[in-house]
């Protein structure tokens, strides 16, 4: 499998426990709009979905890792690790300088 996260896109005002949304690029097909969740049992990734016209408050169409499991954790352990480091850098610039 070969994954890269290509964007982390930092919410300025998140919306409940969603901080951010990620973009991969897996195996050469470009996934976006991947939600990154502060939960109460810390951070995890929920798949994207659509908002269907008909029923605009209940998300449809999920894409999914169905291959194996372990794939989706390393996804979801990817663009994690990509979160923390974009909000290492962001607090990192907003520090001060001397």
């Amino acid at each position: 499998m070969n994954l890269s996260v290509e964007n982390i896109y930092l919410l300025s005002k998140p919306k409940g426990s969603v901080k951010a949304f990620a973009a991969i690029n897996l195996d050469g097909i470009s996934i976006r709009n991947i939600p990154i969740i502060d939960g109460p049992n810390g951070l995890h990734v929920l798949p994207p979905s659509i908002h269907s016209p008909e029923t605009p408050n209940k998300p449809k169409r999920y894409i999914r890792i169905v291959d194996f499991k372990e794939k989706a954790e390393d996804v979801s352990q990817a663009i994690i690790e990509a979160y923390k480091t974009m909000l290492a850098d962001t607090a990192s610039d907003k520090q001060p300088e001397e």
